[in-house]
């Protein structure tokens, strides 16, 4: 299923407790924003990563890292490593002692990496930006509400016409491009409207 191809292997019983956390409007579907609102902060996203790494170590597939995969990657990437080296980053990392890296060894090593760390802090940011104010959302305090009620036509019109580049299924090229435009043809209409206001002003 789908966890599955993500890396992730729940136990049957544990499945319904994953559809009651993901799904947030209890209607028994999983939508993709209730998706990617959990993927987002997810560590399967991390170990999904993670799993595309080791699979770039792995070249014959068998499930572990050899010394001459480790050389192979190395000499792809023009760095020159010694013999001895490549042995000394192998047994560093083999926690079985069969002389290879498992994809266990390689998670635990990933886990207490510095790349580990910063896939966290990018999740995090991208929480933040997900999490972002919703232009919806009705204020508190009167002046607040007041202000709300009457911006809220400005608001509908650039909402409906202005792609939120912060959802995750809309950062793509067109959408930023279409944003981008949007953009310019909001802020000329806006400045025709504040020069014509500007000389009905003055004019008064």
């Amino acid at each position: 299923g789908l966890l599955t191809k993500l890396g992730c292997q729940p136990a049957p019983k544990n499945i319904d407790e994953v559809m009651d956390q993901l799904d947030c409007d209890s209607d028994g579907k999983l939508s993709f924003e209730e998706f990617a609102k959990w993927y987002v902060v997810s560590e399967t996203r991390i170990l999904a990563e993670m799993g595309r790494a080791f699979q770039t170590f792995d070249e014959n597939g068998n499930g572990c890292i050899e010394a001459t995969e480790l050389q192979n990657l190395f000499d792809k990437l023009n760095i020159h490593i010694e013999n001895g080296s490549i042995n000394s980053v192998i047994s560093e990392l083999d926690k079985s002692g069969n002389g290879t890296i498992s994809k266990e060894d390689f998670e635990t090593w990933y886990r207490e990496s510095l790349f580990w760390k910063h896939k966290q802090e990018e999740m995090q940011k991208e929480q933040e930006a997900a999490e972002a104010i919703d232009p919806f959302d009705f204020p508190e305090g009167l002046r607040g509400r007041v202000w709300y009620v009457v911006t809220l036509p400005l608001v509908l019109c650039l909402w409906a016409t202005l792609p939120d580049v912060r959802r995750q299924d809309r950062q793509k090229v067109h959408y930023g491009v279409a944003g981008f435009l949007g953009a310019i043809v909001w802020i000329g209409i806006f400045s025709f409207c504040m020069v014509d206001w500007a000389t009905v002003v003055s004019n008064s």
